[in-house]
């Protein structure tokens, strides 16, 4: 959260974090894991999917710190944006 007024850069996530987290996609039901991907220094990742329902989850080494286990929808021929949030623990 940003705070007007506030230096809110020491809550950032740095490209470091970013490489150091790990997406992972599983079936819908959660328990079968589909692909694994890192984040680029940017925070950006790609993932081709066929149509389906998946459960998405990020964490980093072991630990889930992101906001994790949302269900994301893939329609044939659409791009599905899902975009997930960092806590970087910098209070």
């Amino acid at each position: 959260m940003e705070t007007p007024g506030q230096d809110n850069s020491r809550c950032k996530a740095t490209p470091e974090m970013y490489s150091a987290a790990q997406i992972t996609v599983y079936t819908s039901d959660g328990k079968t894991v589909i692909t694994q991907v890192h984040p680029d220094a940017n925070g950006h990742y790609r993932i081709e999917l066929p149509a389906s329902h998946y459960m998405v989850n990020a964490n980093q080494g072991g630990t889930m710190f992101f906001n994790a286990g949302h269900e994301v929808v893939i329609q044939t021929n659409q791009i599905t944006q899902h975009n997930i949030d960092i806590d970087t623990g910098i209070r």
